[in-house]
């Protein structure tokens, strides 16, 4: 029987704190980037300065938050509960975009961010179908958040 080695245990956790912390950072940077790309093609005069520097980030931790949120639902809730939340997300997450509103750009907007969550979690592809549901509703919502947040602020 293997002895509790309690600095070696200490020593993993930090390793998995500072690699997940890692990730994030990572995914912030390549999720910022990538959206400010579809933010300039659309409104060249904009620049990446700190309002929309930190205006993507929050963008970019509410998709990490809802992904692993949604991930952990999927697997740890029976399936009436995963519906349940399903059809209160699909009446909280219909807009529509005002008369000042680009919906090409929204659009493009909403679907980066989904390419950047599969880019970055290739295990969303096991969730189940009320699970994939759910991720479009909660990046959906966070898509609004963010354009929301814009539209209001940048332009």
């Amino acid at each position: 029987m293997e002895e509790f080695n309690s600095d070696r245990n200490l020593q993993k956790i930090i390793k998995e704190f500072k690699r997940t912390d890692e990730f994030y950072s990572s995914f912030r940077h390549q999720f910022i980037i990538s959206l400010f790309l579809i933010v300039k093609k659309h409104y060249k005069h904009l620049q990446l300065n700190e309002e929309m520097n930190n205006n993507l980030r929050l963008y970019a931790d509410e998709i990490l938050s809802c992904v692993e949120s949604v991930t952990y639902k999927d697997s740890s809730y029976p399936a009436f509960r995963l519906e349940e939340e399903l059809q209160m997300m699909t009446r909280i997450v219909v807009k529509v975009p005002n008369e000042n509103q680009n919906p090409d750009f929204i659009e493009q907007v909403h679907l980066k961010a989904k390419e950047m969550m599969v880019l970055h979690y290739p295990d969303i592809v096991e969730l189940s179908a009320n699970g994939f549901r759910l991720l479009e509703k909660y990046s959906r919502m966070y898509n609004w958040e963010f354009v929301t947040g814009f539209y209001t602020k940048m332009i």
